[in-house]
């Protein structure tokens, strides 16, 4: 997918979703490239749900 190869997108690797949380909880890695991963499927199931157009 070209959008995920974009210099805006690939920054969001870096900004951590839940700030010190991994030091409490060592697994509890995500960065906001994971959150908007996670948000444009659930936006792409919501769609299809909805019967809306793919453009």
């Amino acid at each position: 997918m070209k959008l995920l190869d974009t210099r805006a997108l690939q920054r969001l690797r870096g900004i951590k979703q839940l700030a010190m949380a991994n030091l409490v909880y060592p697994g509890a890695l995500h960065t906001r490239f994971d959150h908007s991963i996670g948000v444009c499927h659930l936006a792409g199931l919501m769609a299809e749900r909805l019967k809306l157009p793919e453009d």
